[in-house]
């Protein structure tokens, strides 16, 4: 069994969950602006990869790839 964390297309977003509190949006309103499950949200804000399409659809929420990866959102 493939272990989806590991798989070559996965990746791992560290920062989603600060640029969605920056954002003062719901996880639901975050499948609803990008169409990624709320499951899937809440896996990637715990530490689970997500595959690279997935990431993709989070830029729909106006953050990068390179950002929702590598840069937390500053502090007011």
């Amino acid at each position: 069994m493939t272990n989806n964390n590991t798989a070559p297309d996965c990746v791992k977003v560290p920062y989603l969950l600060a640029w969605r509190r920056w954002l003062r949006i719901s996880q639901h309103e975050v499948e609803r602006i990008t169409g990624v499950s709320r499951e899937t949200v809440h896996q990637a804000e715990v530490g689970k990869g997500v595959r690279r399409s997935v990431l993709k659809r989070l830029t729909r929420l106006g953050i990068s790839e390179y950002e929702l990866t590598h840069t937390p959102p500053e502090e007011d």
